[in-house]
């Protein structure tokens, strides 16, 4: 029985069955609780495909893995390469990756917002939600402006942004050159537009 049914029917308040089951200890087995449950019904089980990417939104904090790149951002990650005498140093090697990195979601960032500004709608679908009643099916979909979307993408950007200015004032510690730096991420940027 549920417990509102318990205190129900046995005239009691809430609190005091609450006391009543933790005194004598009078729990359910987990498996015994769930008895009869509907909830999972129809439900195929298991989880999203490896390095899905159903969960991005702005993509600020997206996994980036090396094998699903495009042949445009492997191009760009090859592509950038430090001839420096402590290029063996492993931190540096680190700045270098992630500054790659940090690029190539700042390069993402701004191709979903070109999507986004290409649009001739107002709104746009964040997501539809399809729920079973007893007798009909009840339908949910939630929008968003064009514009918010926008603007949560390039809050992110911002963000993106600055952790590049912070590798970049890293590497300039580590001992990189100023302008062979500037010169690297002037290539970059060419190579992208």
């Amino acid at each position: 029985m549920k417990y509102n049914d318990i205190f129900k029917k046995y005239n009691i308040t809430l609190s005091d069955l609450k006391k009543i089951i933790n005194k004598y200890k009078l729990t359910r087995k987990k498996s015994e609780l769930y008895k009869g449950n509907q909830n999972a019904k129809n439900n195929r089980g298991g989880s999203a495909k490896k390095n899905n990417k159903n969960a991005v939104i702005t993509g600020e904090y997206e996994q980036i893995y090396s094998d699903i790149l495009t042949e445009k951002e492997l191009n760009l990650y090859n592509s950038y390469t430090i001839s420096n005498d402590d290029i063996e140093n492993l931190l540096i090697k680190e700045y270098t990756s992630e500054y790659k990195l940090l690029t190539i979601r700042e390069n993402r960032m701004l191709e979903r917002i070109k999507k986004l500004e290409e649009k001739d709608q107002d709104m746009i679908i964040e997501f539809i939600r399809q729920k079973k009643t007893s007798d009909a099916t009840e339908k949910t979909t939630q929008t968003e402006q064009i514009l918010r979307a926008i603007q949560r993408i390039e809050d992110g950007l911002t963000r993106v942004q600055e952790s590049k200015r912070k590798s970049r004032e890293n590497m300039i510690k580590l001992g990189f050159n100023k302008r062979s730096l500037e010169l690297k991420e002037k290539q970059i940027e060419n190579e992208l537009w």
